[in-house]
């Protein structure tokens, strides 16, 4: 089972793939509105669940990861079925989706702490 140290230390990790699709929406004039605002909802879920995370016993940080990865499947799903927003901005919205889904995997297996 993975500590809290670890899970924080991934949240903070994950960043930079967030920023990332932050600035490909804000960079994409054609982005629509609903898709700046799933956006904008996963970098603010994600601060907060970050500085949460650091105080919580494990469960309550695994449950914090559940709900980041939640934001992000909604991000990822605006990002694929919108019109208009660059195939580049589609993608920097998946690779931050697939980013926390990854911790999302590594904090629900069994056994050993993921690197």
């Amino acid at each position: 089972m993975m500590t809290v140290e670890t899970i924080s230390k991934r949240l903070i990790s994950l960043g930079a793939a967030v920023r990332q699709a932050l600035e490909a929406v804000e960079g994409d004039d054609d982005a629509p509105g609903e898709l700046r605002r799933a956006v904008q909802d996963l970098v603010e879920r994600h601060r907060e669940i970050k500085e949460r995370a650091k105080a919580a016993d494990p469960r309550i940080a695994r449950e914090l990861v559940h709900l980041l990865e939640a934001v992000a499947d909604r991000a990822k799903h605006v990002a694929e079925e919108a019109d208009g927003p660059d195939e580049s901005t589609r993608q920097a919205v998946r690779d931050a989706h697939d980013a926390i889904s990854g911790l999302e995997a590594d904090v629900d297996a069994p056994g050993e702490e993921a690197p």
